[in-house]
């Protein structure tokens, strides 16, 4: 499947462990993680849909290879939630 942003909104960075986005598709607030941040402004970034190995591959340079395992689980995880908030959808 592959993954979309239609419109990018706007993070609020307190340098904590969550981020406030204002999604301005729908007006909402969400307090996301910063890794579902980081998940959004990567897809965002690319301007076009992203499968889950796309959006792996944009992640792992970031990531140390023992949290590999852990990240293949979490990214399904995190953009189902995200599309669940209407933040992203499926392409």
């Amino acid at each position: 499947m592959k993954w979309q942003i239609d419109s990018i909104g706007k993070f609020y960075d307190r340098h904590e462990s969550m981020v406030v986005y204002f999604n301005p598709a729908s007006g909402d607030t969400h307090l996301i993680s910063e890794f579902a941040a980081c998940l959004i402004q990567r897809i965002a970034d690319q301007k076009r849909p992203l499968d889950n190995e796309e959006i792996t591959a944009l992640i792992t340079a970031d990531i140390e290879p023992a949290d590999l395992p852990e990240l293949n689980q979490a990214i399904p995880n995190i953009l189902s939630e995200l599309t669940a908030l209407d933040i992203i959808a499926p392409a």
